[in-house]
């Protein structure tokens, strides 16, 4: 379950870029193709390049949220699911009245910094499609790199970097706050 993680993100890059290949990809030739229909260009499209970024992404670090999620779901006592039993509930009442109350704070530590992530993407877009076609899969952090180091106008990066410190500050806070912690 952890393995992708461990895993470099050029790896994951090279990897997805594999799968998701027009011609030789795995996604094309077992899921697409054998049903009629022509194999999809994942990565050269503008429709379909960043979707396909996000799952490799997803695929990529949702295994970290579910360890979290575990460990939130064995700190629940069984004692408050053999009560619910006993007066009757079902498994759906045991998921809405005990299972994510009891999960709240894993997901108000969990959901923000998913979405602090998702901010900072960089290697995906860059190994898979160097922010393109066209401009698609371009990231803050992808525009930051490229505005230093492709183009040397160090002050619009540092600006830019700065714009996404304050923005993973402030998703931080919320989270903090949230949590009660300030």
């Amino acid at each position: 379950i952890f393995l992708p993680h461990v895993m470099s993100v050029s790896a994951v890059g090279i990897i997805w870029v594999w799968i998701l290949d027009q011609n030789i990809g795995l996604l094309n030739y077992y899921f697409i193709e054998p049903f009629g229909f022509e194999g999809i260009s994942w990565l050269l499209q503008e429709s379909t390049a960043m979707p396909a970024i996000s799952i490799t992404t997803i695929w990529w670090t949702v295994n970290v949220n579910m360890i979290i999620y575990l460990a939130g779901l064995q700190d629940i006592p069984e004692d408050l699911y053999e009560a619910a039993r006993i007066d009757g509930a079902n498994k759906w009442n045991l998921l809405v009245h005990i299972t994510i109350p009891m999960l709240k704070t894993v997901s108000i530590f969990v959901i923000p910094l998913t979405i602090i992530g998702c901010w900072k993407v960089f290697g995906q877009a860059y190994v898979m499609t160097n922010g393109g076609p066209g401009t698609s899969t371009y990231t803050i952090a992808q525009y930051i790199y490229n505005t230093a180091f492709s183009h040397f106008k160090m002050g619009q990066a540092s600006v830019a970097g700065v714009i996404l410190t304050l923005i993973t500050l402030i998703f931080t806070l919320l989270q903090l706050k949230a949590m009660k912690a300030i």
